[in-house]
């Protein structure tokens, strides 16, 4: 894979169509090590935080993405090069039926909310 550099961009293109869909600017070094800098302080706030906050945390964003699935669908297919299929047209009682927590195991953490 190569290296963009600062002033460089990497294109993305669906990789069916050839077609452009984006362009990103390169990082240095120092964008790089500021990024991975404030992941690892993202991650160390994350594990010092209780675990019912992390729970309803997720619990929103599993709700942010659901809000969005179909946007988020057709983003991902372009990408790939892939088309929409059924499998990615499920309804959403069927995707909200699953739980990612055990309720059971857990029954004071917050569940998904449809």
């Amino acid at each position: 894979m190569p290296r963009h550099t600062t002033g460089s961009s990497a294109p993305e293109n669906n990789p069916a169509t050839g077609e452009p869909l984006a362009t990103y600017d390169g990082w240095d070094e120092a964008r790089t090590e500021g990024a991975v800098a404030r992941a690892h302080a993202a991650a160390r706030a994350w594990a010092l935080a209780p675990v019912g906050e992390r729970a309803a945390r997720a619990a929103r964003l599993a709700r942010t993405l659901r809000q969005h699935k179909d946007r988020l669908a057709a983003l991902a297919v372009t990408e790939m090069g892939k088309p929409i299929t059924p499998r990615w047209a499920r309804s959403p009682a069927t995707t909200c039926g699953r739980r990612s927590i055990d309720r059971s195991r857990s029954p004071s953490l917050p569940g998904p909310a449809c």
